[in-house]
């Protein structure tokens, strides 16, 4: 067999694909069922079209059609997908605080100085 001289330099240079450097397959979340979203919009923002985001310190606009729920005690350590543990949130804080924070953690966060700030979602990241 013959080899072009692309693919044998090509070839000579990758290293071998093994199994183990492969990462492990993530399980998909279930997504939040539509009648559940509305009625956590219904609940936290009542009949109204906008709403500042809950998180004290965002100055993000949720609409009723581009909101994300957030878990106030997150799935990751068992908080559960009932009306009771869902807010309303904007998508960068919903993003942005991971699986880890509770919201309630979260938004304290505007009374800590930055240092802190940036540890405390440091070692919610490592939580999970």
């Amino acid at each position: 067999m013959t080899r072009s001289r692309s693919q044998s330099r090509v070839s000579g240079n990758m290293p071998s694909a093994t199994t183990d450097s492969t990462p492990a397959a993530r399980t998909a979340k279930a997504a939040i069922p539509r009648a559940l979203r509305e009625q956590v919009w219904v609940q936290y923002a009542g009949r109204v079209f906008e709403q500042k985001c809950l998180i004290p310190w965002c100055s993000n606009t949720m609409t009723v059609f581009d909101f994300h729920v957030g878990h106030d005690v997150p799935e990751s350590v068992g908080g559960a997908t009932e009306l009771a543990n869902l807010r309303p949130i904007c998508a960068r804080c919903n993003l942005s605080m991971g699986a880890g924070a509770t919201i309630a953690e979260w938004s304290r966060l505007s009374a800590l100085p930055r240092r802190t700030w940036w540890g405390w979602i440091t070692q919610c990241w490592r939580r999970v």
